[in-house]
């Protein structure tokens, strides 16, 4: 077959220079494994491709990747978009406004002409939204590789989102940015202490009169192509550094995201938000490659005609259009052997470890459960979220503070419903509202009958399952299954993720004669918590929910697990991870890639044992190998598991929750894993075990 795509330059007045952007106008039929690798072969910044409108509303339906993954929404993909499309009648001559549909929701971008060519083009983005500012000022500043007296005084260092997250790091000169550089290991450290798993953004605001506001982005280390994005790569970023400034100072105010032009002069021209001025252009044009037909071949004469100087440079400039043929790309049946990208599951070593090369990995989790705990964050609501890979075992689990046991483990009774019916949870939910007395069949058979457990299913491939509970349903505008649904979308992309079946009304049993009185239980105290920094446990509203103010909050066990995992990565080696609360409930879970059942299985029993009896299970290690008759008691009749590992997380005396880890860490040792995430998060607060010098005794499992 053969693809037919757009070149340009976008945020530049010069051929060969700017942002590349290859455009597909004809995206339909194309899988999202298809487009990947289309993306990948380009390795252009962005690729995007055009397909029918998918939300009442929109002109077109537009996805975006990187030679990596696909992104919900991007800047300068959508201008440059804008321009292929009216360079090729898409868009009317004359037409006002365009509204892209991206996986961050319609989009819409303002037009004006000059005749029948297109002039401008301000793309309206969403709202900012403003995550907590960081105190780790310091490991910001060391993270981009500057001092910290470069940092601007009253500007925060931020996590904000226009739909990609990105942590501005506001610095006082430009000078300073252009000494920035990522620090790998700096920014693993800043991720740890602060729980931010964003882009960081250095930037400088210059004094009055001078050309722009100097931004560049720096990658994080983990990006595979290892490139620091440049000033004309907005993704919102210009919006959100106003924002930043005017939640800071009196002026300028941080106005709706449908205003056209903020008193604020950004990179390239752009005045928030992204509100990107483009010059009138003359075409600048590569020759277009020779391909012969059919034959699979393509070759470029290599010259570049003359551009015309009768008109103004434009910014985004049309540099190429041509075909590709079918060899060129490898797009013949031979590639529908492939079954599911590789970016979505366990691959290379760890794969081959398992002898499962269709299983979810990590990373996919982690990002489907992070992106419905943000929908449910702006929804002001919170849930439980499990995802299980093809064999029932967890991979990530986060619960959302003051979520009960009800919302807890009905998230993975949803997700196992959805696994073993190959089928979301609610077509059970909807098995038994046709007919009531199958319900106890349903339950025998281990089902769950109730809406929230989706497959998740890659190129027909089931590679897993997500479970959601915690949240009070208001369909059709928000449900557990709607946010996993749109999560699953986000990562995945719509085109592997099938609609959602039918909501049948639920029947109202009738009211009984003579009701028993339902007691209402509350109180007016709110629980208080005795550790010497609140944010390291649940309070305000979801502390009352469960009447305890001393349970380990969600966000700090997440940067427990951050430091577990680099602890294990480092060494080359995998890990699994629980961490309970005070009543035994998971609050997060993750397992690496490569590992398996009873890695898993042991570190959630490390963590109940050390729950149960207060000490780290190497005390059980311990006492096993100096009194071997003594085990058949402590592992038959107390039922604890005797594997070291499992420490209770004690902060300034005061138990908050449980760890436990299993898988070895890299032969780093699993108590050594779990010590060094307490160390760094709670520093000389926690309690941990200390050995005679004879030695300290490690093990796996």
């Amino acid at each position: 077959m053969s693809l037919s795509y757009l070149h340009y330059d976008v945020f530049t007045d010069a051929p060969l220079a700017g942002n590349q952007l290859a455009v597909f106008p004809d995206g339909p039929g194309l899988s999202t494994e298809r487009m990947q690798a289309l993306a990948r072969e380009m390795n252009f910044a962005e690729s995007t491709f055009i397909l029918p409108p998918e939300t009442p509303g929109t002109d077109v339906r537009m996805r975006i990747f990187t030679p990596m993954n696909e992104l919900p929404m991007a800047g300068h993909p959508t201008i440059g978009s804008t321009f292929a499309l009216a360079e090729t009648g898409v868009i009317r001559p004359g037409a006002a406004r365009f509204v892209f549909g991206l996986g961050v929701g319609p989009t819409p971008v303002d037009l004006e002409w000059d005749g029948r060519r297109l002039r401008f083009a301000w793309m309206t983005q969403l709202n900012p939204a403003f995550g907590a500012a960081l105190d780790a000022r310091d490991l910001a500043a060391a993270a981009v590789g500057v001092d910290a007296s470069d940092l601007v005084a009253d500007l925060p260092v931020q996590e904000i989102s226009c739909g990609l997250r990105y942590v501005l790091v506001p610095l006082r000169s430009r000078e300073a940015v252009d000494r920035a550089v990522s620090d790998g290991a700096a920014i693993r450290r800043l991720a740890a202490a602060a729980g931010v798993e964003a882009a960081l953004y250095p930037f400088a605001i210059l004094p009055a009169g001078s050309d722009a506001t100097v931004t560049r982005a720096c990658s994080r280390p983990t990006s595979a192509s290892g490139r620091i994005p440049r000033p004309g790569r907005q993704a919102g970023r210009s919006a959100v550094i106003s924002c930043v400034i005017a939640s800071s100072r009196p002026t300028p105010p941080c106005a709706s995201s449908t205003s056209r032009a903020w008193p604020w002069a950004g990179p390239a021209g752009c005045t928030s938000p992204f509100a990107c001025r483009v010059a009138r252009s003359s075409r600048s044009r590569w020759a277009a490659p020779r391909c012969s037909s059919g034959a699979g071949s393509c070759s470029s004469d290599g010259t570049m005609p003359q551009s015309s100087r009768g008109e103004d440079g434009m910014q985004v400039r049309v540099m190429m259009s041509g075909v590709m043929a079918a060899g060129m790309l490898a797009l013949a049946g031979a590639a529908l052997a492939q079954t599911v990208p590789a970016q979505f599951v366990v691959s290379g070593a760890a794969a081959e470890r398992i002898q499962d090369f269709t299983t979810i990995n990590l990373a996919t989790a982690e990002r489907i459960a992070e992106a419905c705990q943000r929908l449910a964050a702006a929804e002001g609501v919170a849930i439980t979220i499990m995802v299980i890979d093809n064999d029932g075992n967890h991979v990530y689990s986060s619960r959302m503070d003051g979520q009960g046991y009800l919302n807890i483990v009905t998230a993975e009774m949803k997700a196992q419903t959805a696994l073993m019916q190959r089928a979301p949870s609610k077509f059970v939910m909807n098995q038994v509202t046709r007919d009531p007395n199958a319900e106890l069949q349903r339950i025998q058979l281990g089902l769950f009958p109730n809406s929230g457990g989706l497959p998740i299913v890659v190129n027909k491939q089931l590679i897993g399952a997500i479970g959601i509970g915690g949240s009070a349903p208001r369909v059709p505008v928000w449900s557990d299954e709607i946010c996993g649904h749109k999560a699953m979308q986000e990562v995945l992309g719509a085109a592997d993720v099938p609609p959602l079946i039918e909501d049948l009304p639920r029947p109202n049993p009738p009211a009984p004669a003579s009701p028993a009185p339902v007691p209402r239980f509350a109180t007016t105290t709110a629980p208080r918590t005795s550790v010497s920094n609140p944010e390291w446990v649940i309070g305000g509203r979801a502390a009352s929910n469960v009447y305890n103010a001393n349970q380990i909050s969600l966000a700090t066990a997440k940067k427990i697990a951050r430091v577990c995992r680099d602890f294990a990565a480092a060494r080359n080696g995998g890990m699994s991870l629980y961490i309970l609360d005070t009543s035994g409930e998971i609050v997060h879970m993750e397992r690496m890639d490569g590992q398996v059942f009873n890695n898993i299985r042991t570190a959630l029993l490390k963590a109940q044992t050390s729950l149960t009896s207060r000490v780290p299970t190497s005390v059980y290690t311990a006492q096993g190998r100096n009194n071997p008759a003594g085990q058949t008691r402590t592992i038959a009749q107390f039922e604890f598991f005797t594997n070291s590992g499992g420490l209770p997380i004690v902060v300034d005396g005061q138990m908050i929750g449980a760890i436990g880890v299993g898988g070895g860490a890299g032969g780093g040792g699993d108590e050594n894993c779990a010590v060094e995430g307490l160390k760094a998060v709670f520093g000389e607060h926690v309690t941990l075990p200390v050995y005679p010098a004879a030695g300290t005794p490690s093990g796996s499992r």
